[in-house]
């Protein structure tokens, strides 16, 4: 029988079975919150039991507690509400955290137990179809899965299997750590933060400054707003979606088009010279130097 490690101690593994009882083997290297596979022999399970149990009391519960409520994974949801769902060590969904407004509406119309993955990733497909999120138009269905088991990974693949019999789009695509830790930085979904990286990469400015613009744009207007500018995206095998700008005098935003101009008859140069030395520079702070009056210092190596 499966079941995921609780507590290590003394060379003993505290394990939490899947049928829900609890047991105590010999620690083989074993992880805390890793599953493992273990025999338990019937003349020996009350006793061992009642010994986990105690255990777990002595330590006022803080082994399991822990475990329970730490999270050991996260699928993020997105569809037009996007939701990061934070999944501990038993694949179950300890917190929906809302990333966008529509998420936060959809989640207080709908409050989703924390539940089994799959359970909570169906209830969300089912608020999205009550609100039209999800209709003969918009099937597309993303999940990002951030985890080291491949239990997860399993799971989230079944729930997409069975989502794309439903006539749904579903694309499932692993993030690794470091995009993860970066998008929860930025309380936004790896999908969202791809889009806004495109659009900074390309007009320039701040990814903070970017993610306020684009508060109220779409991933699809945004993607469609660089197209318009004279790039387009190509996909690569190795690192998804890469910008490929095509012939065009300008790559930038109307909005950063705007301010440079400005910026430009104010303190002089080029417009060409200025887009490209303003790149890094927020348009909010080439307004404040306009305000000023004082030219932004650009270092250069």
């Amino acid at each position: 029988m499966k079941g995921t490690v609780m507590d290590i101690q003394n060379g003993r593994a505290v394990v939490f079975q899947k049928n829900g009882d609890m047991t105590e083997v010999k620690d083989k290297g074993y992880q805390i919150g890793q599953t493992i596979n273990i025999t338990i022999y019937p003349y020996k399970k009350f006793m061992v039991m009642a010994a986990c149990f105690m255990l777990i009391f002595i330590t006022g519960v803080s082994g399991y507690e822990a475990a329970y409520r730490t999270p050991s994974g996260y699928i993020y949801v997105d569809i037009n509400p996007s939701m990061r769902l934070d999944v501990n060590c038993f694949d179950k969904v300890i917190s929906v955290v809302p990333l966008n407004e529509d998420a936060a509406g959809l989640i207080k119309d709908y409050p989703l137990r924390a539940a089994d993955t799959e359970q909570c990733i169906d209830e969300i497909v089912f608020a999205c179809r009550e609100k039209e999120y999800l209709n003969n138009h918009d099937k597309d269905i993303e999940l990002n899965v951030v985890t080291k088991k491949s239990n997860l990974n399993n799971r989230v693949h079944m729930v997409s299997e069975k989502l794309k019999k439903d006539n749904w789009k579903v694309s499932v695509l692993n993030v690794d750590k470091e995009e993860n830790d970066k998008a929860m930085r930025y309380r936004t979904s790896p999908k969202r933060l791809k889009a806004v990286e495109e659009y900074t990469n390309a007009f320039g400015g701040t990814l903070e400054d970017n993610f306020a613009a684009l508060k109220d744009t779409t991933n699809n207007d945004i993607y469609a707003e660089l197209e318009a500018a004279g790039y387009t995206m190509e996909m690569d095998s190795k690192n998804g979606f890469e910008q490929k700008p095509q012939d065009g005098k300008y790559k930038s935003s109307p909005e950063r088009l705007k301010a440079v101009k400005e910026y430009t008859d104010m303190f002089g140069g080029s417009l060409e010279e200025n887009m490209k030395a303003l790149k890094s520079i927020g348009i909010q702070e080439i307004y404040a130097a306009m305000e000023s009056q004082t030219p932004i210092t650009i270092f250069s190596n």
